[in-house]
């Protein structure tokens, strides 16, 4: 689509006559006329400043309507302007991962699965392990323990269970490195 690098601008839906959105990524807002105190004023066409404040770099714009003003992420404009979601995809993917760059040939719509596997290919997302994961339910200082007592001093799984507050089942998962194979 930018093949010769044409920048072009698309009203935002919802926003039409006030604002317009790039295949660059750039929002502006159109020319307006309001009535002052002092007569009639005309705003001019102006691209807006971008905010970036979403912790992970989305980049925002807020637009005003009726006196409302609404921040909006700037890569949903530019998808809802120029891309088409013929399957009703309810999230948007940045193909270079790179979240500050909106052009409208680095976004994809998906579902939540793609973008997650996406996010795991290129690193984005970890896993979590260990105590890090949220079911975890002994830390790492207790698996070495479960695995020392089991080997050194052949105690049962049952009676590690009850030591360590988990079953006899997770005790064997650990000490035959099906679960904590990372330690």
């Amino acid at each position: 689509m930018l093949a010769h690098g044409l920048q072009l601008f698309k009203p935002v839906k919802g926003y039409e006559g006030l604002y317009e959105v790039s295949t660059y990524g750039n929002v502006k807002s159109l020319p307006k006329e309001k009535l002052t105190q002092w007569g009639l004023r005309v705003t001019r066409e102006r691209i807006l400043k971008v905010d970036t404040y979403h912790p992970k770099g989305y980049r925002f714009v807020t637009l005003i309507k009726n006196g409302i003003r609404k921040s909006h992420s700037v890569h949903r404009l530019v998808a809802t302007a120029f891309i088409p979601n013929p399957e009703n995809y309810p999230q948007l993917n940045h193909k270079d991962t790179i979240k500050d760059n909106n052009v409208v040939d680095n976004l994809e719509w998906c579902n939540n699965s793609h973008n997650q596997l996406h996010a795991f290919k290129y690193g984005l997302n970890k896993p979590n392990k260990g105590e890090a994961h949220g079911m975890s339910k002994v830390t790492e200082e207790d698996v070495f323990k479960i695995r020392e007592f089991h080997q050194r001093y052949q105690i049962s799984n049952r009676n590690l269970g009850l030591i360590f507050n988990i079953t006899k089942h997770h005790v064997q998962q650990i000490v035959s490195r099906t679960t904590w194979k990372h330690i």
